[in-house]
């Protein structure tokens, strides 16, 4: 039975169904496996990225992304609907294509061809240079800089040699066309560095690299270590594994793995011997909660305010999708230094502009934004009082920047006890 049948013969369940091309449409009956899922989306075209060699086949990522995805969104889905349910009382149907999961992280493949009618390929190279991967002594290193102060501060850490002064590493596009001088350079350099000394000492001077670890690394990584973020997981046998835990932690959430996974069907007597035709009564304020339009217009998370302090990747996607629940995203942006998404090709008709960027525009859809200098008080003082009327403030910026600016998390919840 389809969850939206489902959803109408109880219509105070919520109903996640999970398929390879959905339950609609001309591949709804289609079966397939995570190849067939990784290949359908277009994501296995683009890898391995920048290949020379263009009689060998494409590769899927690593892993089961097209379940992983599938079963992420899936739950971001139901915890929205979840929400609406507390509020109305209603539940909803939730259809989750793997394929269309996989679609959103093929990051601008989409735009570029809207935007520049240019496929994206496995082949090529990068728009933008250093990005790849480097050898070290120990192992590998990914060197990514799109912005040019980066690609300064590692000249500088590297010694400041006169090759780098040259015409053709001018700047990140120029760099990208010569791209394999350029990379016998670092390659050089990066062959006398131990891996972890390496990004260590990058780190320091605000340069983005990252090593490629093994499993054996992350196990014995430091932070995850002071973080707790290994713990003993019992399983079915006798035997205790340490287990990765929750990739985040507050000081309101409890956590403990306290038994293995369920076998099929083990809590099926406790979950239905407390099912109920309508859910217990709860309660949800909101800032932005007394003129919201009803959710089925703009969906579960209507009357949810996010203040947006996000800078390039994670932070706008996020809220790209808490945007498509419902949620009004207000958008910080900086007056003086733009985001780097927006100094991005593609652009529309081959037009350089900030408003004119294919990947800013994809993963901004559907927000507000300010222009605010925060390195004047009065713009700080205005994001303050942003907050003072927000649920949720999300920024990513390189540790502690955001409480030099005087808007970490301890300030604003002086103006907000609630954010």
């Amino acid at each position: 039975m389809a969850s939206d049948a489902i959803s109408r013969s109880h219509p105070h369940l919520i109903v996640a169904a999970i398929s390879p091309f959905g339950e609609h449409g001309p591949r709804a009956d289609w079966r397939a496996y995570e190849l067939n899922v990784a290949h359908a989306s277009g994501q296995a075209c683009t890898g391995p990225a920048t290949s020379p060699f263009p009689d060998r086949p494409p590769l899927k990522f690593f892993g089961h992304q097209a379940e992983f995805q599938g079963g992420t969104y899936a739950a971001f889905a139901s915890l929205a609907a979840y929400l609406h349910r507390i509020e109305s009382s209603r539940g909803q149907a939730i259809e989750v294509c793997e394929q269309e999961c996989l679609v959103t992280m093929l990051k601008g493949a989409l735009v570029r061809y809207t935007y520049a009618g240019s496929e994206a390929s496995r082949l090529g190279r990068h728009a933008y240079a250093p990005r790849g991967l480097y050898p070290t002594q120990d192992g590998w290193i990914f060197i990514n800089l799109g912005e040019e102060a980066q690609w300064q501060n590692l000249i500088e850490m590297m010694g400041n040699p006169e090759w780098a002064r040259e015409e053709i590493f001018a700047d990140r596009f120029i760099r990208a066309e010569s791209v394999d001088v350029m990379s016998a350079y670092l390659t050089e350099w990066t062959r006398n560095w131990n891996k972890n000394d390496l990004y260590l000492a990058a780190q320091e001077k605000r340069i983005t690299v990252a090593p490629i670890n093994l499993a054996s690394d992350i196990y014995a990584d430091p932070h995850l270590r002071a973080r707790n973020f290994f713990a003993p997981l019992p399983t079915r046998g006798e035997r205790v594994i340490e287990a990765p835990t929750v990739p985040f932690k507050s000081a309101s959430m409890g956590w403990r793995l306290s038994r293995p996974a369920p076998s099929l069907g083990e809590h099926n007597s406790k979950v239905f011997g407390r099912a109920t035709d309508r859910p217990a009564d709860a309660s949800r304020v909101s800032s932005s909660s007394v003129n919201a339009e009803p959710a089925e217009e703009h969906g579960p998370l209507s009357g949810i305010r996010v203040l947006d302090f996000g800078w390039i990747w994670a932070a706008p996607f996020c809220t790209m999708l808490l945007a498509h629940q419902g949620a009004e995203i207000i958008r910080i942006e900086s007056a003086k230094r733009s985001c780097l998404t927006r100094r991005m090709p593609p652009y529309a008709d081959g037009v350089i502009g900030i408003n004119r960027a294919g990947i800013f525009n994809e993963w901004n859809q559907g927000k507000l934004s300010i222009q605010l200098n925060l390195a004047r008080p009065e713009a700080v003082e205005i994001a303050r009082r942003l907050a003072a009327q927000c649920d949720i403030a999300i920024e990513n910026f390189g540790a502690g920047a955001i409480e030099r600016m005087g808007l970490g998390y301890e300030d604003l919840l002086r103006y907000n006890p609630r954010l």
